[in-house]
C-alpha cells in the first residue's frame, strides 16, 4: 500500500498495533492515539486451561457438544475454525468461522461461544514480517511453552523466541479472537461470550477451572 504524501489518513481499529503500523508505513508518518477502553456492557468469560488449537480439539471432537450443553448456548452459535464449521459437528454447516467474521452484525446481543486459538501456517507470519521489513531468522521455529507477557498477563504459549515474529504472531491471533468475540457487540449489549482459548484477551474474566 503506497500512501500519498499530501494526504492524511485516519485508521480506526480495535486491533491496530502501533509498532507494526510504524514499521510498515514509517515511524515518521504515524501518530498513534490509544483511546480509553470502553467497558463492556456484557460479559466475556475466558476458559484458558486448554489451548484449543486444532490439534487440541482434534483429540476430542465431542468438545463442541459438551460446551453447548454446559453453557446452554446452541451449537450454531459457536464460532471456531472453518474445518469444524463446515463439518456438520455444529449441527449444520456454519458460514461464520475464524477468518470470516468481520462486519457481521446479526449476532449482536446474543450469547456466543468462541472456541479456538487461531494459529496460521508459519510461513504466513514470516511472509508478513518480511513484507514490512522486520528482521528475523528465516529458519526460526515456534517453541512450546515459552514464558511470555501480553495484555497484563504472564503465561506460557507456543510461539517464537524472536520478538519481531512473536509480535506478528500475537497480533494475528488477537485480531482474529477480538473479531469473533465482537460479533456479540458486548460494548452495547448485556450478553455473554464464552471464549475457550489460552491466549488472554482484554476485559476477559479469567475462569480458573477447565469447565470442559
Amino acid at each position: 500500500m503506497k500512501l500519498r504524501d499530501d494526504v492524511k489518513y485516519i485508521i480506526i481499529s480495535a486491533t491496530a498495533d502501533e509498532e507494526i503500523y510504524k514499521q510498515y508505513f514509517g515511524a515518521d508518518r504515524v501518530v498513534f492515539y490509544e483511546s480509553k477502553q470502553a467497558r463492556y456492557e456484557g460479559t466475556l468469560n475466558q476458559y484458558y486451561v486448554k489451548s484449543m488449537s486444532r490439534t487440541c480439539i482434534d483429540q476430542d471432537l465431542t468438545i463442541f457438544k459438551r460446551i453447548a450443553e454446559k453453557t446452554g448456548i446452541p451449537l450454531e452459535r459457536i464460532l471456531t475454525f472453518k474445518k469444524y464449521a463446515e463439518s456438520g459437528l455444529l449441527g449444520k454447516v456454519l458460514e461464520l468461522y475464524f477468518g470470516n467474521t468481520e462486519g457481521v452484525d446479526y449476532l449482536k446481543g446474543l450469547n456466543l461461544n468462541v472456541v479456538g486459538t487461531p494459529y496460521q501456517a508459519e510461513f504466513l507470519y514470516k511472509l508478513f514480517a518480511f513484507s514490512i521489513g522486520l528482521e528475523f531468522d528465516e529458519d526460526a521455529q515456534m517453541k512450546n511453552g515459552l514464558p511470555v507477557s501480553h495484555n497484563g498477563y504472564r503465561f506460557r504459549f507456543t510461539t517464537y523466541e524472536n520478538e519481531a515474529l512473536r509480535k506478528v504472531h500475537f497480533w494475528m491471533i488477537e485480531s482474529e479472537l477480538e473479531q469473533a468475540v465482537g460479533r456479540a457487540r458486548l460494548l452495547r449489549y448485556d450478553c455473554i461470550v464464552n471464549l475457550f482459548s489460552n491466549f488472554p484477551i482484554r476485559q476477559a474474566v479469567m475462569m480458573g477451572d477447565s469447565f470442559i
